[in-house]
């Protein structure tokens, strides 16, 4: 493959990646539960 379809493959996966994420945390928000913690998972309240 050459070096410009590897950099188009690469930003099409990020984006799916990202489209997602921002899916998954959308219909979290309007279900109703909390977004998830980050990894420490040290969140005060």
């Amino acid at each position: 493959m050459p070096p410009k379809r590897i950099i188009v493959a690469l930003l099409l996966a990020a984006s799916l990646i990202g489209f997602i994420d921002a899916a998954y945390l959308t219909a979290k928000h309007y279900l109703g539960a909390p977004p998830p913690a980050g990894a420490s998972g040290d969140v005060k309240r």
